[in-house]
C-alpha cells in the first residue's frame, strides 16, 4: 500500500515538472502511473523544454517565440523571434524592400540573380555586401 502512494506521489511530482517545461502535465502524469516514474522524470530531464517560447527581457517570463508584446508585463519584444526569413542587415532590409516594390510595379530590373539573393535572405542565408550592393544599386 505504501509503495502505491509513493508511485502515486512520485507520478505527481512528474506532473509539476513536466508543467514547468511547459509539457502536457496530465499525459506526463498517466505516462508515469504506466511506466516508472524516476524514469519519467529522466526522460523529462533529457528533452529539456519545449520548443516554441522565450523569455521576455524585461520581466524574464516565458512567452511565445512568435509574440510581439508580453502578456505578463505588457512590453514589446523586439529581437527574440528567429531571424530566420527576416534580413539581417540594413542592407539586406533595403534590397528586399526595393526587390519587393520592384515585383510589385512589374519592373524588368529584375534579374535572375536578384530572385536568387532575395531566396537566400528569406532563407536566412548570408548574401555578400558586394552583391547587395550591386543589385540595390540596380533597382534604385
Amino acid at each position: 500500500m505504501e509503495f502505491l502512494i509513493f508511485w502515486i506521489g512520485l507520478s505527481i511530482v512528474v506532473w509539476v515538472l513536466a508543467d514547468k517545461r511547459e509539457r502536457s502535465g496530465a499525459g506526463w502524469f498517466i505516462l508515469s502511473l504506466f511506466i516508472s516514474p524516476v524514469l519519467a522524470i529522466v526522460i523529462l530531464l533529457a528533452i529539456g523544454d519545449s520548443d516554441g517560447s522565450a523569455k521576455c527581457p524585461a520581466c524574464a517570463e516565458k512567452v511565445k517565440a512568435e509574440a510581439k508584446i508580453c502578456k505578463h508585463c505588457g512590453s514589446e519584444l523586439k529581437g527574440i523571434q528567429s531571424l530566420k526569413g527576416k534580413p539581417k542587415s540594413e542592407k539586406e532590409s533595403l534590397f528586399c524592400d526595393l526587390y519587393d516594390k520592384a515585383i510589385l510595379a512589374g519592373s524588368e530590373k529584375l534579374t535572375p540573380g536578384m530572385s536568387r539573393t532575395h531566396a537566400k535572405i528569406k532563407k536566412g542565408e548570408s548574401v555578400p555586401d558586394v552583391v547587395l550592393d550591386t543589385a540595390i544599386q540596380e533597382l534604385a
